[in-house]
């Protein structure tokens, strides 16, 4: 039996962090259904891509995070909405 996804909503502008050279991440804040704040993070690919958009080969694959950079799930347990 499938467990259902928690469906959680980009908020604002999303950002690069460079700071750790072996894992640059894109990351953007979320709310969930129940407005709770997270971040939603995925690893960049293709740093010299350019734009954001191109750095992330599968945007499928994400890490969301509490506000205080917890990991609390992964594409696996949550989906993204408009």
């Amino acid at each position: 039996m499938d467990e259902e996804k928690i469906a959680l909503k980009l908020e604002g502008d999303m950002c690069l962090d460079d700071s750790d050279k072996d894992f640059i991440m894109i990351w953007s804040r979320a709310i969930d259904i129940a407005d709770q704040p997270l971040i939603v993070c995925w690893q960049v690919t293709d740093p010299e891509a350019g734009e954001l958009k191109n750095m992330v080969v599968e945007w499928g694959k994400f890490i969301v995070m509490t506000p205080e950079g917890r990991p609390i799930g992964t594409a696996n347990e949550y989906f993204l909405t408009k």
